[in-house]
């Protein structure tokens, strides 16, 4: 293996100890490391060919990670997903995908029930900075005023 092969496989491995990365984030941080685009290519068709470089499941992952762990909403979400190189429009298909299994208004009243001291109006600024949408919130209401 030569040593170019081997610098920009060594620092890949840095890269993806931290976290998966998207192929344009990958290829960004080893341009700006100073390798040549024709080693940052072969790596990625490595990376590729390995599994360990797939931008469909690292935005599936991200948006499933995001909206249950991290509980944020679809306006956040496509934020952060495009500044790591993923188009709109397929982060929204994959969206209303990950919608169709989750039911986010449910997921939200269930939160909204976790709250020891629940204003609705307060939790709706809240749900809205974290970039729900305002439909799902109006819902999640709904299903509280349901329960009680």
């Amino acid at each position: 293996m030569n040593d170019a092969i081997k610098a920009i496989d060594d620092y890949a491995r840095i890269l993806f100890r931290y976290r998966i990365r998207t192929e344009w984030e990958t290829r960004e941080r080893c341009a700006e490391k100073g390798f040549d685009s024709e080693s940052i290519e072969a790596l990625i068709e490595r990376l590729k060919e390995r599994g360990l470089l797939d931008d469909d499941r690292f935005l599936r992952m991200y948006l499933y990670e995001g909206l249950t762990l991290k509980k944020k909403g679809i306006y956040v979400l496509r934020e952060e997903l495009s500044r790591l190189g993923i188009a709109r429009d397929q982060i929204m298909e994959a969206w209303r995908a990950l919608s169709k299994r989750e039911d986010i208004p449910a997921l939200l009243a269930q939160w909204a029930s976790k709250e020891k001291s629940f204003d609705p109006n307060r939790w709706k600024t809240k749900m809205l900075k974290r970039g729900f949408e305002s439909e799902d919130i109006g819902q999640a209401l709904e299903v509280l005023e349901d329960r009680d």
